[in-house]
């Protein structure tokens, strides 16, 4: 299907999609492509109660799936630029203190 749409920017947005995710192979280069990253990480704090259900249905044990949300939140906050990091600081401070043992 052609839309009509230049192959330099279908590669560049094809490269953002695939460096939002925690795979290592697909570090963000670009700042758009650190720009989505961010905004991929920022968005996991607007669902802590719902990520926190998903993963307390998962896991049979609530230690192991507060383990699990933990990463899932620390991984999010590394993704995000530093210059970002401030919007959602509290919020991660906030979860790191309600899930540490």
């Amino acid at each position: 299907m052609e839309v009509g749409c230049d192959k330099k920017i279908i590669k560049e947005v094809v490269n953002c999609i695939l460096s939002h995710t925690d795979d290592e192979k697909f570090t963000p280069v670009s700042i758009e492509q650190k720009i989505v990253a961010s905004a991929d990480g920022m968005s996991d704090f607007d669902h802590f109660d719902l990520t926190s259900y998903r993963f307390f249905l998962r896991y049979s044990s609530p230690e192991k799936a507060r383990e699990m949300i933990l990463d899932k939140y620390e991984k999010a906050f590394s993704k995000i630029m530093p210059e970002a990091k401030n919007l959602v600081q509290a919020k991660y401070d906030a979860i790191k203190l309600l899930l540490k043992n």
